[in-house]
């Protein structure tokens, strides 16, 4: 992957063309947008960026070391490369923007999933099958995925991959992380970045100092370019996942994708719903592969 050398200035106009052909995109704000302006105006920010009509919804946050941080978010350790996932549907596009920068180190990485993929379909066929087929719990943060690694849901292609590994499938993926090529580059103030959340893996380097971010995760009205070859094959294997489901209740079917979004978290699920789930669940990962 093409290192950059520096920020491109942002001129106001929408950028995801732009980020369709990288994957992202490090620009630097122009004089009439600090990040105190986008902190009070955020969804104006966003129309500018993306265009008028490209968002359906948004979360908006800073990213600071808090006392006794643990996570990623909350303290200045070193970030693996991950996607940010969601139970359902990740965002779309992860807008971090720099207000204060780090004393030393928390460099940006940026790696494309799209490549490591391809690389993968020609070293190890059957793992590469297994990325697409096999049903997974991945464990975030704040979310359990369930579901193929690489998957189609509501014809939006993303990659589901998270430091909180357990299965062998996933120390696969992060051994291969390692032998991949990436962007890196260390943001000042004004400094942003755009990138692909569905195509995209970011990390951090550990870094010293009170830095402190505005990161912006953002769901799009349409879905994002995605290879062809991926998506039909993502399709096969959704639709042997709808066939398997087709006869359990709903709840079971909205927590694999199918049809609205689950309205519980699993902690919230009655036992009875929770065992429901747990055999759906067994089901599909003991088909190991879908596609």
């Amino acid at each position: 992957m093409k290192q950059p050398c520096a920020p491109t200035a942002w001129r106001g106009g929408p950028v995801l063309g732009q980020v369709n052909r990288e994957g992202y995109r490090w620009l630097h704000l122009p004089a009439e947008w600090s990040p105190g302006q986008i902190e009070r105006a955020p969804a104006q920010f966003l129309r500018a960026l993306l265009g008028e009509a490209a968002v359906e919804r948004f979360d908006f946050t800073d990213v600071a070391p808090t006392p006794g941080g643990t996570t990623i978010v909350s303290s200045n350790i070193f970030g693996d490369f991950h996607t940010d996932g969601d139970s359902w549907l990740p965002a779309h596009l992860q807008i971090l923007i720099c207000e204060r920068a780090a004393k030393r180190g928390g460099e940006t990485m940026l790696l494309d999933g799209w490549r490591l993929l391809r690389r993968i379909k020609s070293a190890d066929p059957r793992r590469y099958q297994a990325l697409l087929g096999q049903v997974r719990a991945i464990r975030y943060a704040e979310h359990l995925w369930l579901g193929p690694t690489v998957a189609l849901r509501h014809q939006n292609l993303f990659i589901n991959h998270s430091p909180m590994i357990a299965d062998e499938l996933g120390q696969f993926i992060s051994s291969e992380l390692g032998l991949e090529e990436y962007a890196t580059f260390r943001m000042g103030p004004g400094d942003f970045y755009v990138s692909n959340n569905h195509r995209m893996l970011h990390g951090r380097g550990a870094f010293s100092g009170q830095r402190r971010l505005l990161r912006f995760m953002v769901w799009l009205r349409k879905p994002l370019p995605a290879p062809a070859r991926l998506i039909n094959a993502a399709a096969q294997v959704s639709a042997g996942i709808e066939r398997v489901l087709q006869d359990k209740p709903k709840f079971v079917q909205a927590r694999f994708g199918l049809g609205a979004p689950p309205t519980q978290w699993i902690s919230e699920l009655s036992p009875r719903r929770l065992g429901a789930l747990q055999d759906a669940f067994n089901e599909l990962s003991a088909g190991r592969s879908h596609g």
